[in-house]
């Protein structure tokens, strides 16, 4: 971790909502909206990755659970003063913004007009426009999702290794063993633009 960086302990109660797996883009939403709560209301910095911590770095977000990692990107851009503020395209996520672009995105199946509609009715004072803004915004995210399992429960050999790198949250998901336990450094290192040479995977087939 550099000074730039931001790393903080995930509250014990929202333990399980981290932990839980990432399917589709709504789930991805969820997770970047608790990360941003996260950091305005529970903002003790740490100064070392451990179990249970949340890091931003370099436009990404990074979670260390005890036997899962996972990475995505962190839309939002970071603004330190007296406290911490987060915007995207130039709008401040305050908390009732937060609470309606939640309320989007569990209602998502329905049109983006009703879903603007419904917001009106329930947030006063609140600009339609900029949360049809943002909305577009997380919907057109590339989420560049990387995970990283210890996962001795579903361990099965070369087929599902203990340990692995799951690409993409989809169907489509892309699973690269490990022969070794991955450390929280080093799985940083994998995505991190900050250092100068990349990781080469090893022992492929020719």
């Amino acid at each position: 971790m550099n000074n730039n960086d931001l790393c903080i302990k995930i509250p014990q109660y929202k333990i399980n909502i981290f932990s839980k797996p990432i399917r589709n883009k709504n789930d991805c939403v969820s997770i970047l909206l608790e990360t941003v709560e996260n950091f305005i209301y529970h903002n003790e910095a740490i100064k070392k990755i451990q179990n249970n911590t949340m890091l931003l770095e370099n436009g990404r977000l990074f979670v260390f659970l005890e036997n899962k990692y996972f990475s995505i990107k962190f839309p939002f851009k970071i603004k330190i003063e007296e406290e911490i503020k987060f915007y995207i395209n130039n709008i401040e996520l305050n908390s009732k913004i937060l609470s309606a672009i939640r309320y989007a995105f569990l209602n998502i199946s329905n049109s983006i007009r009703n879903i603007l509609y419904q917001i009106e009715k329930e947030y006063e004072q609140i600009n339609k426009d900029e949360i049809e803004e943002i909305i577009i915004a997380m919907l057109l995210l590339d989420d560049g999702y990387l995970r990283y399992d210890h996962d001795a429960k579903n361990e099965n050999g070369k087929l599902h290794p203990l340990d692995h790198l799951d690409i993409f949250y989809t169907n489509n998901s892309v699973k690269l063993g490990l022969r070794d336990r991955l450390s929280q450094k080093n799985f940083v290192k994998i995505i991190s633009k900050k250092y100068d040479e990349c990781c080469y995977l090893e022992n492929l087939p020719k």
